[in-house]
């Protein structure tokens, strides 16, 4: 996303955008749909996408993204629940989806990842 101006944020709406960044790293597994945060926050779509990239460097989606990697990890690696479960409980409604971008963003499969912790702990 091409910043071409600089965004203005009132301290409220930086606040809201600390708070939404909070509660993505606490709980992201929850539904973070756009427009139900633009209604939340009050900020359209653009504003809560170049709002959250100002803040933080980094895409709203890619940061949700990116806990909700950190969330299945942990509990590939400290729980016997299933991938589907896993899959399911941090937040991926798409199985192929998920398979497919933890394996580009890990290089192993879930059950291989599971297997390769497991072997390093031993």
């Amino acid at each position: 996303m091409k910043n071409t101006k600089t965004i203005t944020l009132s301290r409220e709406e930086r606040k809201m955008l600390r708070a939404i960044k909070s509660r993505m790293r606490k709980a992201p597994a929850a539904d973070y749909a756009i427009y139900k945060l633009g209604i939340e926050t009050g900020m359209n779509r653009m504003k809560l996408h170049q709002g959250f990239y100002f803040l933080f460097g980094i895409h709203i989606h890619e940061y949700l993204v990116e806990q909700r990697l950190a969330l299945v990890k942990k509990l590939l690696r400290k729980t016997t629940l299933s991938v589907k479960a896993i899959s399911i409980q941090s937040g991926f409604k798409n199985r192929k989806y998920f398979f497919r971008f933890f394996k580009q963003k890990t290089s192993f499969t879930p059950i291989g990842y599971r297997k390769h912790c497991k072997q390093r702990a031993s």
